[in-house]
């Protein structure tokens, strides 16, 4: 049972970050996913239309937009 919600949880995700990478995610719009200067993993910055701007690393690129992901969701909740 417990594998069926994690599978269903990392779909969710999934969705999510193909959400942000196509047309954003609450408000939030992609305005960079690159390698990291400072390490070896990857960097993506989002930006809001108020231009509210959030950085998240990961080692893979899915990594880092599902970290991403997660600022965005904590910073539209703790409204």
């Amino acid at each position: 049972m417990n594998n069926m919600m994690n599978g269903n949880s990392e779909s969710v995700l999934q969705e999510r970050v193909n959400r942000l990478k196509d047309e954003g995610y609450r408000g939030f719009t992609v305005i960079s996913a690159k390698k990291s200067d400072k390490w070896e993993g990857v960097k993506v910055t989002v930006k809001n239309s108020k231009g509210k701007e959030l950085n998240a690393e990961g080692e893979t690129v899915d990594e880092a937009y599902e970290n991403v992901i997660e600022l965005i969701d904590i910073a539209i909740d703790d409204k």
